[in-house]
């Protein structure tokens, strides 16, 4: 009798450590692939692609447990025949067969269906009763319910064999979800869980968990607290924690997959990590940051006025893009023409504070350190500003406000300088026409905006000759004319009626004085050469003769109309 005890406990021992070592074959078929894309519906990406990525996710689930080892009928883009796959399943001595698929009609039909052989066994009609049930738990789909068919690959298995459907890639809403990394995993736990209740095995998920720290790049012992850590799960699905006063972080209770980890930070660069989830495990995931500080306040800004009307010259030292380092990516220049609201006294002036790149360019941010200016143009003249400036990196973050600068925009300067303030005649003779100088006056626009010029003439002196506007009638009068010419004209080039200069002034324009250069629209530091013909007095009878006469041509400036 003792004996018999012994062997018995003997036996005992052996089965339970060889127990926990077996494990079904499951054959998972990817519908389609290779020339055969499947149902192509409202894709890329089509049938053939998508169940492979489910299948993949399915057989790392599957082998994540103790109870299953598996085998793949495809593990990639290629084609395998229908008997091919059934030849896989059968020559290998699989346990179960399970064909993936998705389904399409005519963008109408919706929702998940699971098949058998209609001449199945039991165990076929029991596989795909338990996965059936948690395809709809898992995928939310609506429920098309349990069918047999004489499918191919469920006519030609020896082993219990189904086929599912977990979708229609030519409807909009399915489909939607189908292109979805969430939704291939949950058909894996859907395939899992059901053929675990088929086999009478605990209903589970294959999970482990990821964790680590957020430092601060390269010093792996410089963490980040309160950084905030997010892990897609897919379809629109995240899980969001804080990294503690260590930076540590953990997710738990993750399916195997793998997922992507992003950390954030204020003043750092966000970084992502995909980190595949091994069952049952800690799975490491510290993630660095770099450094992301915003740019250095600008505090060396000055305002002067510009050259031209209605400009002001602002100038700086160009900060970084990270504090004083680097090159920051723009800059935003704000101005006020009330002191009260200065844009450099707050945030909420700053804010409310008129955009100079509304009517003025900005420029590009040069590299931390460098001198930088800028002339803000269109500006009204004589009335005072105020400017401020903040900084932005790439991300952007955004500099504290700068130190205030303040300015009066430039006013009108009109300026003219002549080239030469005499030139002489020479003798003139009474009654005779036109004697042109030999030589010009060279006038030039020293103001800053456009000019045109004015001409006027006095009487002469000591003599006291009259200056008219027509020709000469009496041995008291004489007239001037003017041209502005490049070269010295002929007498034929003046015109009596709109190139007498007279004692009134008279502005230059597109017709008086003109020659082959005008004196209207100067532009500034121009110079137009002014040409001077004489007509003098008809007789010498009452008047000094031979005796020099002095006449005064005033050259004035006024601003383009």
């Amino acid at each position: 009798m003792k004996k018999i005890i012994f062997l018995l406990g003997i036996f005992f021992i052996c089965a339970c450590l060889v127990s926990p070592l077996f494990a079904y074959l499951i054959c998972i078929d990817p519908g389609h692939g290779g020339s055969a894309s499947g149902a192509t519906g409202l894709g890329p990406p089509y049938e053939a692609e998508i169940n492979l990525k489910m299948v993949i996710r399915m057989r790392n689930l599957f082998e994540s447990t103790t109870n299953f080892t598996v085998m793949l009928t495809r593990d990639g883009d290629y084609d395998v025949t229908l008997q091919g796959r059934c030849d896989i399943a059968n020559n290998a001595g699989a346990d179960r067969f399970i064909s993936v698929h998705n389904n399409a009609f005519d963008g109408s039909a919706e929702g998940t269906e699971t098949f058998c052989y209609t001449l199945g066994s039991a165990n076929s009609f029991d596989l795909r009763d338990k996965i059936h049930p948690e395809l709809i738990a898992h995928l939310g789909r609506n429920d098309r319910g349990v069918k047999t068919a004489d499918f191919y690959v469920l006519v030609n298995t020896v082993m219990p064999a189904i086929l599912s459907e977990s979708a229609f890639m030519d409807n909009v809403n399915d489909y939607e979800v189908l292109k979805d990394f969430f939704y291939w995993r949950e058909s894996g736990i859907a395939h899992l869980h059901g053929t675990q209740a088929h086999y009478g095995l605990t209903v589970s998920t294959p999970a482990g968990k990821i964790l680590g720290v957020i430092y601060e790049n390269p010093d792996t012992s410089t963490r980040i607290a309160g950084a905030t850590v997010k892990i897609d799960l897919g379809l629109y699905n995240t899980r969001i924690t804080t990294a503690s006063s260590t930076g540590w972080y953990e997710f738990n209770g993750l399916a195997v997959d793998t997922y992507t980890v992003t950390a954030s930070s204020s003043f750092y660069h966000s970084n992502s990590r995909n980190k595949y989830v091994l069952s049952g495990i800690d799975n490491w995931n510290s993630i660095g940051l770099d450094e992301n500080k915003p740019p250095a306040n600008i505090t060396d800004l000055t305002a002067e006025k510009g050259i031209y009307a209605g400009e002001i010259k602002l100038s700086w030292i160009a900060p970084g893009d990270d504090g004083i380092i680097g090159t920051a990516s723009q800059y935003d220049i704000r101005y006020s023409t009330v002191e009260a609201w200065s844009p450099a006294v707050s945030t909420l002036t700053f804010a409310d504070a008129s955009l100079v790149s509304d009517f003025s360019p900005v420029p590009e941010p040069l590299a931390a350190g460098g001198a930088q200016s800028v002339t803000v143009t269109g500006l009204t003249v004589g009335t005072t500003y105020y400017f401020a400036v903040k900084t932005a990196d790439e991300i952007p973050n955004w500099s504290g406000l700068s130190n205030g600068a303040t300015e009066c925009a430039q006013t009108t300067i009109l300026s003219i300088s002549v080239g030469t303030d005499t030139i002489t005649g020479g003798t003139i003779y009474a009654g005779t026409n036109f004697n042109i100088a030999n030589s010009s006056i060279g006038v030039t626009n020293t103001g800053n905006v456009s000019e045109r010029f004015v001409l006027s003439c006095s009487n002469s002196s000591p003599a006291g000759w009259s200056v008219t506007g027509s020709t000469p009638a009496s041995n008291n009068e004489f007239r001037k004319l003017a041209i502005f010419n490049t070269v010295q004209p002929s007498g034929s080039d003046y015109d009596v009626y709109r190139d007498t200069i007279t004692a009134t002034s008279q502005a230059a324009d597109n017709n008086r004085y003109r020659g082959d250069q005008t004196g209207d629209n100067v532009p500034l530091n121009d110079t137009r050469w002014l040409w001077i013909s004489f007509d003098p007095p008809t007789t010498s009878g009452g008047n000094p003769s031979g005796v020099e006469q002095n006449i005064t041509i005033t050259i004035e400036a006024e601003e383009q109309p």
